[in-house]
């Protein structure tokens, strides 16, 4: 078939045009030149392979047995050929919602959650004994904690594990149909183990709390459920057809006293519940990386719909005024660049947001300072609840966006979108996620308030040339103190604002300021969720939980969203003026990423904070009008260098899975090759047809 020469012009032509070399950002965002290089040579290994190297496109065309069975194989490939322990291929991340490959079966939260939570949980002696048999695949694991009446919520499971001095074992038990493990990826048909998280009752009857238990699950040889153990698949889903998540239920399960993981707690032989001081906040602790974890999938999910839209949409042409006397390319309009633009700006601030969360918890991971664990369960919350949902809504953006051909599965987005979109459940709700951070945001306000202070408000410093300076902070070390504006705000608890003295311009042309603004509207909306809430709890009609609850939690959560989208921006800022003091990219680089950050400060204080900056006194409709103003004459340059951007992710044509997102443009040769290929055209009359249709047809006359 004769190639569609003109697309695969029009994107080139897209390149030329670009203010910066992409190759420079992707430099900075892949975390160097050697990484950039052992991925590059990575993927064009994989490319060549002849069972990884063909892609996930053609899989929408089999059945989810055929799915699941072909992702197994690819998984066996990768094990074959050595990828599961290569450092390259481990960083890599083509293990993602929607990526180059499946985390098919158990193989996701056996390396997601089945090994960390051994290292983290165990004790030396527990890590040496199984580690290498998870690390070999001897075994496969997965993590069994949510439930089905229950979910995530820890202080309700139902599941027990009770002891018994006289046999040294733990008896799992499922009390009720409530209480049936129900998600967990690879438990279905795959795993051979699992942590179980379940309530422990030492033999004094007194409920020790949740604890992580080793439970093997299956027969080694035969593959068979043990006894005493139900299980298998919870049945189709809206994605993650490859992944077989699955149900537990345990009927009194022995498990040997040494199965346990007791690095935080343990129980002796004669019964002895003995917790380390901090266990409570250790336990909860070794859970974060998930929260970081969907922090940087957001950037990548972003990442991929955005260069699949944006390319598209740059050789997509519809309706008159174009060049040449042709269509104009979709990418030159106002409305697709107001949609698709900031989402790429949100896909670069959600990366480098989680270059700083990724930092800071490791940092927690290796000093194991507790007192930090507040701060980072709080940001790690919000940032995971803003960001997947960001993340989630901008991929179906992205589909709409794509037109009638983001419908189909060839375009890659239905598929990704499926995939996705369980990140904003999974690991905690995003709402609840949001109210986690608001009781937070009350405690640091409350310890301001404790402070006490005759130190001017908040509101009033909040442009200062001090703290407009603070922000100018390395990308790791933003997130090192970030309830330090919620104290000083509970210090006055004043709802109101000192009116922004600068012009709109000024608001509009810098960054800090628009950063500054955003903390201020995220003050405002603290004070007043704290105020509701203790207006609520002094009327005397309601208890705090039930003020907390039922009265107070739109707002909580305004709040808490409030904060995380502060918190993106700065971080946003941070990175490029990290980049910009380290000097590791060119001038035009730099000022194409800061055209990017200015126009996501915007829009955040245009989408988010506009309202409630209005209401404060803060802004004049002036300031709100030259803030929509400003966005408007960003797009234009930023449309310039759009393809730039996307390419810079460095996103191959295996990771997308896509016809319209192809690096060379030549979208509509392979949508139509792709749809060739559909089994319906494997006979021109299908089966059904005689069957079912022509004595319909037999009825009617002509």
């Amino acid at each position: 078939m004769v190639p569609d020469v003109q697309t695969s012009l029009d994107l080139a032509a897209e390149r030329t045009r670009a203010t910066f070399q992409p190759a420079e950002v992707t430099v900075l965002l892949r975390g160097g030149a050697q990484a950039v290089e052992a991925r590059q040579q990575l993927l064009a290994r994989l490319a060549a392979d002849p069972v990884l190297g063909a892609g996930r496109l053609d899989d929408n065309f089999l059945s989810r047995s055929e799915r699941f069975k072909k992702a197994l194989a690819r998984m066996q490939r990768i094990h074959e050929l050595g990828l599961s322990t290569d450092p390259a291929f481990l960083s890599s991340r083509l293990f993602r919602e929607g990526g180059a490959f499946d985390k098919a079966g158990g193989f996701g939260l056996h390396t997601g959650m089945f090994i960390p939570t051994i290292e983290m949980l165990g004790t030396d002696e527990q890590r040496a004994h199984w580690l290498p048999l998870a690390k070999n695949c001897a075994i496969l694991g997965t993590y069994a904690q949510t439930e089905m009446a229950h979910g995530t919520n820890l202080a309700r499971l139902e599941t027990t594990a009770t002891f018994d001095v006289a046999t040294q074992e733990f008896e799992l038990h499922s009390p009720s149909v409530g209480s049936s493990k129900w998600w967990p990826g690879g438990l279905g048909k795959s795993t051979t183990h699992c942590v179980v998280m379940a309530g422990l009752i030492t033999p004094d009857g007194i409920s020790r709390g949740q604890q992580s238990f080793i439970l093997q699950l299956r027969d080694l040889a035969t593959h068979l459920p043990l006894p005493g153990i139900e299980l298998g698949d919870i049945g189709p889903k809206m994605g993650y057809d490859r992944v077989d998540n699955g149900f537990l239920r345990l009927t009194r399960v022995k498990v040997p006293r040494a199965q346990l993981l007791a690095r935080h707690a343990r129980v002796d032989p004669d019964g002895s519940f003995v917790p380390s001081s901090n266990n409570p906040k250790a336990m909860y602790g070794t859970m974060l990386f998930i929260r970081v974890y969907l922090v940087e999938e957001s950037s990548l999910a972003l990442q991929h719909a955005t260069t699949i839209a944006t390319r598209y949409s740059a050789v997509r042409r519809q309706g008159g005024g174009g060049k040449a006397g042709r269509e104009r390319a979709v990418l030159d309009y106002q409305t697709q660049q107001t949609r698709l633009l900031p989402l790429i700006a949100t896909a670069y601030a959600a990366h480098f947001a989680s270059v700083a969360l990724r930092r800071t918890y490791e940092q927690f991971r290796n000093t194991a300072d507790l007192s930090t664990l507040p701060d980072l369960h709080a940001t790690s919350a919000a940032l995971k609840s803003f960001c997947t949902s960001q993340a989630a809504a901008g991929v179906e953006t992205c589909r709409l966006l794509c037109g009638g051909h983001g419908y189909s599965l060839a375009s890659g987005l239905p598929g990704l979108y499926a995939e996705f979109a369980p990140s904003q459940t999974y690991e905690g709700d995003n709402v609840v996620m949001l109210l986690q951070t608001a009781r937070w945001i009350i405690k640091q306000l409350a310890a301001g308030a404790a402070e006490g202070s005759n130190d001017t408000t908040q509101s009033d410093a909040a442009h200062s040339p001090k703290i407009a300076k603070s922000l100018n902070l390395q990308c790791a070390s933003v997130l090192a103190d970030p309830g330090a504006y919620l104290r000083a705000a509970g210090r006055t608890a004043n709802p109101h604002s000192q009116p922004y003295a600068r012009s709109a311009a000024e608001l509009a042309s810098s960054a800090t300021e628009g950063i500054c603004a955003l903390r201020e509207a995220a003050r405002v909306l603290s004070i007043r969720a704290a105020a509701a809430l203790e207006a609520h709890v002094r009327s005397g009609l309601a208890p705090y939980e039930v003020a907390w609850s039922e009265r107070a939690s739109a707002e909580l959560v305004e709040a808490a969203r409030a904060h995380a989208r502060y918190t993106l921006a700065h971080a946003f800022d941070a990175a490029v003026n990290d980049a910009d003091i380290a000097q590791v990219a060119s001038r035009s680089s730099l000022a194409a990423l800061a055209k990017l950050r200015d126009l996501h400060v915007l829009c955040a204080l245009d989408e988010g904070c506009a309202r409630v900056l209005l209401e404060s006194g803060h802004f004049t409709s002036a300031h709100t009008l030259g803030v929509r103003a400003r966005v408007l004459e960003l797009l234009p340059s930023i449309r310039r260098d759009a393809v730039a951007l996307v390419d810079a992710f460095g996103m191959s044509d295996l990771e997308l899975n896509s016809v319209l997102g192809r690096e060379d443009g030549d979208v509509y040769t392979h949508m139509l090759q792709w749809a060739r290929r559909s089994p319906l055209n494997a006979k021109q009359v299908v089966d059904g047809f005689e069957e079912h249709v022509r004595p319909i047809m037999g009825k009617a006359s002509l």
